[in-house]
């Protein structure tokens, strides 16, 4: 058996498995990974962001506590016996009325207390800064409507707490107590480093601010304050805390870090996974690859088994099964090609013998149909010399035979022997001479058409020309003649044949057409250019059915019935062929068939004079 052929291997199959399962593994790995770190950081993110409002409702809550402790101690206050007694015991008030402040001041972050009557006037204070009855519309309200008033001056940004005193159902006066916001905001730090707390006023502007450095980036939260912080709507007073961005993401980034790590050691696990995977996939294909490589080579391992268990040991059978048939029939073709190359050349040497008797049956039909046209040319002129024989006989016993009467038949009979002897020379140059020479592509169309002359003039079929823009007109006239410059140099009988087997296939188109009582041919010449010159004959028999037009040129291929023509020997489709190969093969030119506007139209594309 011969060695099986191969192709390089240019990739290692287990290497490509390996890849690619390691891609495979890898890709969904990271995948995971980056869809994990994704949701970590999210939700880290959002952790962070809740732990951030938690400090901030912490802060929030400390901040309103202190408040209302102030307010509830200031309420207390006002409750006092001692400051009851200050609005009708003017003479103790000053004995009393400060030791009593000091100890309410001590460690409430009070700035200053005053304490006012109904009308307004002040009538203890420990600093001169005490709103007037006039310029406070809070403390009018307190004194007025018995209204608490807590609120935030604009420009100190200290708080200010108008409590009305009442005795006996009646306002007396109120107490005014500043308190310092910054202080008490002082008390409530965020216990994180680097976080910072801002006290915000109406959403924008900063009141208090603690450890905050513009040039730090920081995660902020901020809490408006709610139904259960009155104090703080009631003064407006956001809370914003803050932490350093890289404090905020810091347990984030240890989180991802945590999880690069383990993306990594899981590709680094994944590629162990895809080296054995694709051992176990691949070691049974290369196995297999291998023992069908050596199929053949002498003490080769049969294919068969693997060891799989499955479709590969199925596919391993298979191989060896093919390939005791292929030795089988390998066996059965070296036998047969022992003969061979004997049978093919009995054949070629049948063909060739079977060619050469068409071409012979081909050339006794073409034979046929110029002896058929001779006869028909001949025809005429002997029957006018057998008349005029005749008519010497009849002359000379009237008498009437004289020197002008033979004469005249004379000339008669010369010029139809003139004419029989023309044909005989047409016809000697349709013998086959191999001489090549200028001709003119008139003049030897001319000379074949005379052959056929007396056969189309029976059967009513007129032979026009068009040469460039001409007129068509018969193909006698001198409107048809070339000039000396489109001649072609070809063998003459060649070209004869050429024409004589176009014209006879032309005359038998048109006899089996609906065109047979006025058949026409027209013969057309022009210049395609300096080298090349067309001529196109076209009949109106109807045209080519364009199924077969392809195989009109093929040897052996005809439209005709056997016995279709003069003789029994037409219709043997050598005829275009033949055509084909003079043209092509011995003139240098081309030929094809082309339905026109009546019927079919052979055009040969020949090279003028100069061109071979």
């Amino acid at each position: 058996m011969k060695e099986m052929a191969s192709i390089e291997v240019k990739r290692s199959f287990r290497r490509r498995v390996v890849v690619w399962v390691s891609l495979l593994i890898g890709t969904a790995i990271l995948v995971t990974v980056f869809f994990a770190f994704l949701f970590i950081k999210g939700h880290m993110g959002a952790q962070m962001q809740v732990l951030l409002e938690n400090k901030a409702l912490s802060i929030q809550g400390r901040v309103e506590q202190r408040i209302r402790y102030l307010v509830e101690n200031t309420e207390l206050l006002t409750k006092n016996d001692l400051v009851i007694n200050a609005f009708i015991d003017p003479g103790g008030r000053d004995s009393y009325l400060l030791p009593l402040t000091e100890n309410f001041m001590e460690g409430k972050n009070v700035i200053s207390l005053s304490l006012v009557d109904f009308d307004g006037k002040i009538l203890f204070k420990t600093q001169d800064d005490v709103p007037t009855y006039a310029s406070s519309p809070e403390l009018r309200s307190a004194l007025a409507m018995q209204q608490e008033s807590l609120y935030l001056n604009q420009f100190t940004h200290n708080l200010t707490l108008v409590a009305p005193i009442h005795y006996y159902g009646t306002t007396q006066g109120a107490v005014v107590v500043v308190f310092d916001l910054q202080a008490i905001a002082q008390r409530i730090q965020p216990a994180d480093p680097g976080a910072y707390f801002q006290l915000i006023h109406t959403g924008s502007k900063v009141i208090y601010s603690f450890n905050y450095h513009p040039e730090t980036l920081y995660s902020s939260a901020v809490i408006v304050p709610g139904k259960e912080t009155p104090f703080l709507s009631a003064l407006h007073l956001d809370i914003k805390v803050g932490l350093p961005e890289d404090h905020y993401f810091a347990p984030v980034n240890q989180a991802l870090v945590r999880i690069a790590l383990i993306g990594l050691l899981a590709v680094l696990s994944g590629m162990v996974v895809a080296l054995v995977l694709a051992d176990t996939i691949t070691r049974p294909i290369l196995t297999l690859y291998h023992r069908v490589r050596r199929m053949g080579e002498e003490g080769a391992q049969s294919c068969y088994p693997i060891g799989t268990d499955d479709e590969l040991d199925a596919l391993a059978l298979a191989f060896d099964e093919r390939n005791t048939q292929l030795q089988e029939t390998t066996k059965a073709i070296e036998q047969l090609n022992q003969n061979l190359e004997h049978r093919v050349e009995e054949e070629v040497a049948r063909r060739q013998n079977s060619e050469m008797l068409m071409l012979d049956q081909s050339r006794i039909a073409a034979m046929g149909e110029m002896i058929s046209a001779v006869s028909h040319h001949w025809r005429q002129p002997l029957s006018v010399v057998g008349l005029e024989v005749q008519s010497l006989r009849d002359d000379f016993e009237d008498g009437l035979l004289n020197a002008e009467r033979i004469e005249e038949v004379i000339d008669i009979t010369m010029t139809k022997v003139t004419e029989m002897s023309e044909m005989i020379d047409n016809l000697r140059g349709m013998s086959d001479v191999r001489e090549r020479r200028f001709v003119s592509v008139h003049t030897e169309l001319l000379s074949v058409y005379r052959l056929l002359k007396a056969e189309f003039d029976q059967r009513n079929i007129h032979v026009l020309c068009r040469c460039g823009e001409h007129v068509a007109t018969a193909i006698e006239s001198k409107n048809c003649e070339l000039t000396e410059m489109n001649r072609i140099e070809v063998v003459a009988s060649d070209f004869r044949q050429v024409v004589f087997n176009i014209l006879v296939n032309a005359r038998d188109a048109i006899q089996v057409s609906a065109n047979s009582k006025k058949g026409q041919v027209t013969v057309s010449y022009a210049l395609e250019s300096a080298q090349w010159i067309l001529v196109s004959i076209e009949d109106n028999g109807g045209g080519i059915n364009p199924e077969i037009m392809r195989q009109v040129f093929d040897p052996f291929f005809s439209t005709k019935e056997r016995g279709s023509g003069q003789g029994a020997i037409t219709g043997v489709g050598l005829g275009l062929y033949q055509v084909k190969m003079a043209v092509e093969e011995r003139m240098g030119g081309s030929v094809w068939i082309e339905n026109g506007n009546m019927g079919a139209k052979v055009i040969l594309r020949l090279p003028v004079m100069g061109r071979l």
